[in-house]
């Protein structure tokens, strides 16, 4: 037998369970993340279940073999094609169900509206801020966020998804909870392919899955620790060095012609006159000790920004894919607010470099849209 308990406070009922939302607060901005969080819980367990009452599980007499892939009885084959079939979001909701959610959903919207209008900083909405989430791709977040703050998720996923090894929601079943009902379910798949932000940025994609109805929404580990506020400002990686304003750095006392030239294209990205969507790469060379990094740190600080230095020849070294690492760097560059800095930079113009300089200028056009501002190389 399953329980699922609701702690709601708004006037919506659907057979004997009632739904409880404190309507005073719907113009209230969310006290923490905590609040949001138990409020977006409540939206999640009224989803879950109208899923449930919908979902078609396959029975007991297959003695569970089913629920992990060792057999297929006839019925459970029945039951997979008419799930095939069934490609219309909430296709089996009543109009009372459906008004339910919207109701629900709308309060949620509204309180989240009123949080951003009045400047809360709760890190969950910066995190949607800081990668341009949408209603949907903000409830992804939200739901592996959840999950892995309350084990008690696991288990109701597992019956859900007919696994109990998938204890994690997958994108079909996200899509299947927040898409806009009578919407097809593979108007979706965007949400889930590489370049979208939610893969190549925030969900934890190690044991990544065959197709894209089988990706896990969990967490990568550094927006855990973001959303938690345990925030080391740290890849944990050998090639990165973090500079912020608070770090300790000589005065300039030579305004030479390069500090005034990195000076005025620093300054002038501010500008009124300056496209806001635009990255400016500024390649600067000169020899070793010719205070390269030396200039780029004095021109951050006065923009009072932090910067990402990233040693080429040790990112090359380290283990997997340039693409993924740059992918890593860009999302820290992101959560930090920091420019990027590429030292040592004449090692990816070496012959034998060719691919990684492909790869490498290739990540960069490719997460153009999350570089507005500068990018400093050294050579």
């Amino acid at each position: 037998m399953l329980f699922l308990e609701y702690d709601l406070r708004v006037g919506c009922s659907m057979n004997d369970t009632e739904w409880n939302i404190s309507v005073e607060k719907i113009d209230q901005p969310y006290a923490d993340q905590w609040e949001l969080m138990s409020d977006f819980m409540s939206l999640l367990d009224m989803r879950l279940y109208y899923m449930y009452k919908y979902h078609m599980w396959v029975g007991p007499e297959n003695n569970l073999q089913n629920m992990i892939g060792l057999a297929v009885s006839r019925i459970e084959f029945e039951m997979n094609l008419t799930k095939a079939i069934d490609s219309v979001v909430g296709s089996n909701l009543k109009n009372e169900e459906i008004a339910d959610i919207e109701m629900l959903n709308n309060y949620f919207l509204h309180r989240l509206e009123s949080t951003k209008e009045q400047g809360g900083a709760l890190k969950v909405l910066q995190l949607m801020s800081k990668f341009s989430l949408d209603d949907f791709s903000g409830n992804c977040l939200l739901l592996a966020f959840a999950v892995q703050l309350d084990k008690k998720y696991e288990k109701l996923f597992a019956y859900l998804q007919d696994d109990i090894t998938k204890k994690l929601p997958t994108a079909e079943t996200a899509i299947k909870l927040f898409a806009i009902p009578g919407e097809v379910i593979a108007d979706y798949f965007c949400y889930f392919t590489s370049n979208s932000p939610l893969v190549k940025f925030l969900l934890d994609m190690d044991g990544e899955a065959d197709t894209i109805f089988g990706i896990k929404l969990r967490l990568r580990e550094r927006i855990m620790d973001y959303l938690l506020g345990n925030d080391d400002d740290s890849l944990g990686q050998g090639y990165v060095e973090l500079f912020d304003e608070n770090q300790e750095l000589h005065d300039v006392y030579v305004k030479d012609f390069p500090f005034r030239i990195i000076t005025s294209v620093t300054d002038a990205s501010n500008t009124e006159n300056a496209h806001k969507d635009e990255t400016v790469l500024v390649f600067i060379t000169g020899r070793k000790g010719s205070g390269r990094t030396f200039h780029v740190k004095h021109a951050v600080r006065r923009k009072k920004r932090r910067c990402l230095f990233i040693n080429a020849k040790a990112l090359l070294e380290s283990h997997r894919a340039i693409e993924e690492k740059i992918n890593e760097v860009i999302c820290e560059s992101i959560l930090s607010n920091g420019y990027l800095c590429f030292t040592g930079f004449e090692v990816l113009l070496d012959e034998e470099q060719k691919k990684s300089y492909s790869a490498l200028l290739s990540a960069l056009i490719e997460n153009a849209p999350y570089l507005k501002g500068l990018i400093f190389i050294t050579s």
